[in-house]
């Protein structure tokens, strides 16, 4: 399989990056390593549900447009999957997206910010923002 896997991996993750784009795989993957969650990643969307089901992650962070699927097809999906589903982040370099507006799913505009994206992970997986180190500086 195409996917990366951080050093601390085993048969749980905590997030799940799907993007095409394999420099912005390799940063959030290296950030949320560093912010102490195990990530996992994968540049494939045709490979996105096996990992899923195999790795349980408990949030997604899926780009909106993948060469070979559709991003919010695939959150609408995840999001009716009752035994699959995870809190879901989409990403996109647009604004935000119409079609977004009446889902419960996080939206972050790339470039990221980096203090945003960290809280909305850290309020989907209910983690204190104390469960990062503090040269993340993304408190108050």
């Amino acid at each position: 399989m195409d996917y990366g896997l951080s050093t601390n991996a085993h048969q749980f993750v905590d997030i799940l990056i799907i993007d095409d784009d394999r420099p912005t795989c390799d940063f959030l993957t290296t950030l949320l390593t560093a912010a102490r969650y195990t990530v996992l990643d994968t540049q494939r969307g045709s490979t996105a549900l096996a990992l899923i089901q195999h790795y349980q992650p408990r949030l997604v962070m899926i780009d909106i447009h993948m060469p070979d699927w559709n991003g919010l097809e695939f959150a609408q999906h995840l999001s009716m999957q009752t035994e699959l589903t995870p809190s879901i982040v989409v990403m996109s370099a647009k604004p935000f997206p119409s079609e977004l507006a009446n889902q419960p799913w996080a939206y972050v505009e790339k470039p990221f910010d980096l203090r945003n994206l960290l809280q909305h992970i850290d309020r989907l997986l209910n983690v204190p923002a104390a469960h990062n180190p503090p040269w993340m500086w993304h408190g108050t």
